[in-house]
């Protein structure tokens, strides 16, 4: 039996997600098709449900996404903070 890392299985999931079929991965990378439903299940969250613009093949896009416009509402955050503060200098000056 073959050893595989997790990184290996992580980028075989991957590979499924994105769109490429368990045959296709086998045929590649010569891993048997009952592992690769194995990590396909164990390696994919269980709790999203499949929806028009949420499946299995998109959930890391959307995991990415969703780390991006949490980054973005930060930045806007921050800018509205300085945004006040520079409100107050102005009227001060006033």
């Amino acid at each position: 039996m073959a050893y595989y890392t997790q990184d290996f299985k992580r980028k075989m999931v991957d590979l499924y997600n994105s769109g490429k079929s368990v045959i296709n991965i086998n045929d590649d990378y010569r891993v048997s098709v009952t592992a690769l439903y194995k990590w396909i299940k164990q390696l994919t969250p269980n709790n999203i449900k499949v929806t028009e613009d949420i499946k299995p093949e998109n959930y890391y896009d959307l995991k990415k996404r969703i780390k991006d416009l949490e980054s973005y509402i930060k930045k806007l955050e921050n800018d509205k903070e300085i945004l006040k503060k520079t409100v107050v200098v102005l009227a001060n000056n006033n």
